[in-house]
């Protein structure tokens, strides 16, 4: 669990540093919520996809490729709405 935690401060702070963005410290890149929340990077996709949580790419114009910032916002939404649903189901 350290481990986890030392790779997200260490990810997040090169993302801070290069860009300076408000929006990423509110914000992960996929690659840090695969390590905080141990979805695939599939999963991760289809959760945008499905409009579960919130995202936005970010590039520069021009250019076909960037970064992926997902809302911690919503991924906390949507953790709480899961652990809302497992004990109403478990109530039952």
């Amino acid at each position: 669990m350290l481990a986890i935690l030392k790779a997200h401060l260490k990810m997040k702070s090169k993302y801070q540093i290069k860009n300076n963005a408000a929006v990423a410290l509110n914000s992960y890149r996929v690659e840090q919520v695969q390590a905080l929340y141990g979805l695939s990077r599939s999963k991760v996709f289809e959760l945008i996809r499905e409009g579960q949580v919130t995202s936005a790419s970010l590039s520069s114009p021009g250019k076909s490729r960037g970064v992926r910032l997902i809302s911690r916002e919503s991924l906390d939404e949507l953790i709480s709405a899961s652990i809302t649903t497992s004990n109403k189901e478990g109530q039952e």
